[in-house]
C-alpha cells in the first residue's frame, strides 16, 4: 500500500478514474484560513492559495495575473473538486437530517405503541368494571327473586286458587321493577355480546339471555316497542329482542298465541343429582342456586351436587355458597357408594 501528496491535478484525475486508487483530501476552512483536520475520503484536495492570499490582502491584481497560469485542465479540475466537495457536503447534511428523521420517526413510533397499549389497557379495565358491576346487579336481583319466591310460596293455599294468582301477579309487578331497576343501572355496564340478534321470535322459541348467561322460551309474541316475554326458570322477565340470542329454533307446531307456562314447571322432573364437572365457580354457582330452587319446589328433602375431586377448588368455593343459601339446612361429603369427596350431599 501507498500513501501520496501531491498537488498534481493529473493524478488526481488519474486517482478518479482508476479503481484502485482512492482521492482523499482534509478539509480547510477558506473563512477562517485553518484546517478542520477532517478527513475526505473520496474527494481529492484543491489549492486554496488564492482565497488565502485574497483573504490575507495581497493586491487583486497579482492574484488575477497568477490565475492567469492556471491552464483549462487545471480550472476543471478544481471546480470538479469545488463540485465533488458540495455534493459531499450536500449529502452529509442529507444523511443528518435522515438520521435525525429516522430518530424522530422512532420515537412516535414508541409513543404511538405506548398509547395504543394504555388504550387497551384502559378498555380491559373498564370492561372488567363493567362485567364486575352486572354479575353484583344480576346476584342482588337474585337475591330479590329469590325473596319473593319464598314469600310467595308461603302464601300459595291449594284450597284458595284466587289468592294463588293474586300473590302470582304480585311477585310479577316486583320482578318487573327490579328488572327495570337493573336496566337502569346496568344499561351503560353492558359489554358487547357475540352473535347477531333475531329479526322476530315466536312463542316457544328457546333463546340466550347475555346479561344473565341464562336460557329462556320465550312466552308470547313480540310487542310493539320490540320487547317479549320469557320463561327463565320460574320467573318470567320482559326483554328486548336486541339483548336476545336465539338458542335453538323451536319447531313451529304451534299456532302464534302466547305460550302460558305455569309459575312452577319442571317439578316433576328434577334429577336428585346436578353434575357440575367442566364448569367454573361462577357457572356452578349460578346452576346450583337455580336447581336448589327448583329442588325445594318439587319436594326434595336431598340432593347431590357432583363437582369431582380435582384440586378441591369448586368444592370449597360451592361449601362457602351452600352455607349462605336460605334453602339449604345442611350438607357433607358423599359416603361410600355416593361418590365420596367428589360428591356433596346437601340437605333442604
Amino acid at each position: 500500500r501507498c500513501v501520496a501528496t501531491t498537488h498534481y491535478s493529473e493524478l488526481k484525475s488519474y486517482a478518479y478514474s482508476t479503481p484502485l486508487i482512492e482521492n482523499a483530501s482534509v478539509e480547510f476552512d477558506a473563512e477562517t484560513l485553518r484546517p478542520t483536520y477532517r478527513l475526505l475520503v473520496g474527494v481529492p484536495g484543491r489549492s486554496n492559495a488564492f482565497e488565502v492570499a485574497a483573504r490575507l490582502g495581497l493586491n487583486e491584481k497579482v492574484i488575477e495575473r497568477a490565475r492567469g497560469f492556471l491552464t483549462s485542465e487545471d480550472m476543471q479540475v478544481a471546480d470538479l473538486i469545488t463540485s465533488l466537495e458540495e455534493n459531499k457536503r450536500i449529502a452529509s447534511q442529507e444523511r443528518q437530517q435522515a438520521h435525525q428523521l429516522k430518530i424522530e420517526l422512532e420515537l412516535t413510533k414508541r409513543e404511538l405503541e405506548r398509547e395504543a397499549a394504555e388504550a387497551e389497557r384502559k378498555q380491559k379495565e373498564t370492561l372488567a368494571k363493567a362485567n364486575r358491576e352486572a354479575r353484583r346487579v344480576i346476584r342482588e336481583a337474585q337475591k330479590e327473586a329469590k325473596r319473593l319466591l319464598q314469600e310467595l310460596k308461603t302464601t300459595l293455599d291449594a284450597e284458595a286458587e284466587k289468592a294463588q294468582i293474586r300473590a302470582g301477579q304480585s311477585a310479577q309487578e316486583k320482578l318487573r321493577s327490579i328488572e327495570k331497576s337493573l336496566e337502569r343501572e346496568a344499561g351503560t355496564l353492558k359489554p358487547s355480546y357475540p352473535g347477531k340478534a333475531p329479526q322476530t321470535l315466536s312463542p316457544g322459541d328457546e333463546v340466550m339471555i347475555p346479561q344473565l348467561q341464562q336460557v329462556g322460551v320465550v312466552a308470547g309474541p313480540v310487542g310493539e316497542q320490540g320487547e317479549v316475554q320469557v320463561q327463565v326458570g320460574q320467573i318470567r322477565i320482559t326483554a328486548k329482542i336486541s339483548d336476545l340470542r336465539l338458542e335453538k329454533k323451536a319447531e313451529k307446531t304451534k299456532k302464534d298465541t302466547p305460550v302460558k307456562i305455569p309459575l312452577v314447571s319442571k317439578s316433576a322432573n328434577i334429577s336428585p343429582s346436578k353434575d357440575l364437572r367442566g364448569l367454573t365457580l361462577d357457572e356452578a354457582v349460578l346452576e346450583v342456586d337455580k336447581y336448589l330452587d327448583e329442588a325445594v319446589i318439587a319436594g326434595l328433602h336431598e340432593v347431590s351436587l357432583i363437582h369431582g375431586k380435582g384440586t378441591g377448588a369448586l368444592r370449597r368455593g360451592l361449601n362457602e355458597f351452600l352455607k349462605t343459601h336460605p334453602q339449604v339446612t345442611g350438607f357433607r361429603l358423599g359416603g361410600e357408594g355416593e361418590g365420596g369427596s367428589g360428591v356433596t350431599v346437601v340437605s333442604l
